[in-house]
């Protein structure tokens, strides 16, 4: 119920904020060369289910860190990035976890000190983690699925700080002897220092 809620705020929020700030102001791009760090917070879902009913059901929610590093380019209104993150989470149940993918955003023209923007992309997630009682190690290779929306701040002409909400969507399932886990999705806020280069 809460994600469903979460989810429909989200385009609620991106198809009015599109309407109401589109073309506010005057602020207008050259091209530019991008490279950006990014940190973040995030909360994961997941569940574990066993097939033959000996084990009983368990909600594997958890929360994540991560820290990333993405380049791309902008041209206009648009920009792309390819990024890479990985992710600690808080129990520290994961060998690892990483996410790598491409992003579009578009930027609308909101303030001249800023934009809102909005993004989707898509990717692979990699995740090993190793179960209490099993003598072997699971492991996640699986594509996802992404929306952003943010804000875009011109803290300089040559540093952006980026601002934003991203989800996620995983359905990533890994099932050994009737034991399935499955990754639904991750839901994140993050903040990007943005490093822009004029393009020649």
């Amino acid at each position: 119920m809460i994600k469903n809620t979460m989810k429909k705020t989200l385009l609620a929020c991106t198809l009015l904020s599109s309407s109401l700030m589109a073309d506010y102001s005057d602020y207008t791009y050259n091209g530019y060369s991008l490279v950006g760090v990014e940190l973040g917070y995030s909360s994961m879902s997941a569940e574990m289910t066993d097939k033959s009913g000996a084990l009983p059901y368990r909600d594997l929610d958890g929360d994540l860190y991560n820290a990333g590093l993405k380049i791309g380019a902008q041209t206009g209104n648009y920009r792309v990035f390819l990024n890479a993150n990985i992710h600690q989470d808080t129990d520290g149940d994961f060998d690892y976890i990483t996410t790598y993918g491409v992003e579009g955003q578009y930027l609308f023209d909101t303030f001249e000190w800023g934009n809102f923007f909005i993004g989707a992309g898509a990717g692979l997630a990699n995740m090993k983690f190793k179960v209490d009682g099993e003598n072997f190690s699971r492991t996640i290779n699986d594509p996802y699925f992404m929306g952003t929306l943010g804000f875009n701040f011109h803290a300089t002409d040559g540093i952006d700080i980026e601002v934003g909400g991203r989800y996620m969507e995983l359905d990533a399932v890994n099932t050994i002897d009737n034991v399935e886990y499955r990754f639904n999705d991750i839901m994140s806020v993050y903040t990007s220092i943005i490093f822009k280069y004029q393009m020649d």
